[in-house]
């Protein structure tokens, strides 16, 4: 499916302005699905299987992939088709996974315009839904084109399983790749549908940062996901305070401590998002347990006993 991606997050963010996503993930403009594609039901992840055989069948829906209706001839197939290798992406895959990702694309538009065989497809899909046999060789490909027809849940889901298996396979990278967009993707999701909660989006873009780390791609993209996350800390740091103290949640309650003293005792107050620190402590302090404020304010005093022998030189 083709897509105006905005400067910040589109796949060609190499080479981007490594200015802020916040306004590239709460714009309207810059969306960069198209509404047919958010308005559609989700695929099933259970679609996914693992055959005897050496193939994987994954939700692939040829008519999602070319962004074209149920209803097109096969001339409205061919021009999607040929505008979709017109502009591939340009997020850094290796050669392998373009050419397959180009097959894909020629297998569907194939079927497509085939009257019978598109027929066949349909029926098949009444049981099943839309599903493709695709060789373990073209699943990062799969992945690829899954991610850019909005299917970010399954992107994620399928791809951080393979990478559990995979992760030295020689195509680790690309299938990392499409799994950090498939993040920015939910990210973005987060934010459209409720723009004054802040935590899900957070938690998606540092998870796509950890993962552009730990496989050494996109740098600059990796600047502006961690300027978003600044831009954002004040609020995502209230949001995981206020999470309930429930068995499972203490792990983001703790990050959310961590990033409070960050916020106010580590970092300089000219650098600090933070506009009104005694406001913020203030909110901080109605969410946390004594516990936790003896906790936080012990590291504070820490700091102070540091700092002394350097004031007194």
């Amino acid at each position: 499916m083709l897509h105006t991606y905005p400067t910040c997050v589109r796949h060609g963010a190499y080479g981007a302005s490594t200015r802020s996503l916040v306004y590239a993930l709460t714009s309207q403009p810059v969306r960069y699905r198209t509404s047919a594609t958010r308005n559609k039901a989700p695929l099933s992840v259970s679609a996914f299987r693992r055959s005897p055989e050496p193939v994987v069948t994954l939700p692939l829906d040829y008519y999602n992939l070319l962004d074209v209706n149920k209803a097109c001839s096969a001339e409205a197939v061919r021009v999607a088709y040929e505008r979709q290798l017109q502009d591939p992406p340009e997020v850094g895959y290796t050669q392998d996974t373009l050419y397959s990702r180009a097959v894909l694309l020629r297998n569907a538009a194939d079927c497509l315009q085939d009257y019978q065989r598109r027929r066949e497809y349909e029926v098949v899909a009444q049981s099943r839904g839309y599903a493709v046999d695709v060789s373990p060789d073209n699943l990062p490909a799969a992945l690829v084109l899954l991610q850019e027809s909005g299917q970010s849940k399954i992107v994620i889901e399928l791809g951080t399983q393979w990478l559990q298996r995979n992760s030295h396979y020689p195509l680790a990278c690309d299938v990392a790749a499409a799994v950090a967009l498939a993040h920015c993707d939910e990210a973005a999701d987060a934010l459209h549908e409720d723009s004054s909660v802040v935590l899900t989006a957070c938690q998606n873009l540092e998870l796509s940062l950890q993962l552009m780390r730990q496989y050494r791609m996109a740098p600059q993209l990796q600047q502006q996901i961690m300027q978003t996350l600044e831009d954002y800390s004040p609020r995502y740091c209230l949001e995981l305070l206020a999470l309930p103290m429930d068995e499972g949640l203490e792990q983001q309650r703790q990050r959310g401590i961590t990033l409070l003293r960050k916020l106010v005792f580590e970092l300089p107050r000219d650098l600090s998002p933070i506009e009104d620190i005694d406001s913020f402590l203030s909110d901080a302090r109605t969410h946390m347990t004594p516990q936790e404020l003896v906790s936080v304010y012990a590291v504070y005093q820490h700091l102070l006993n540091l700092c002394r022998p350097v004031c007194r030189q």
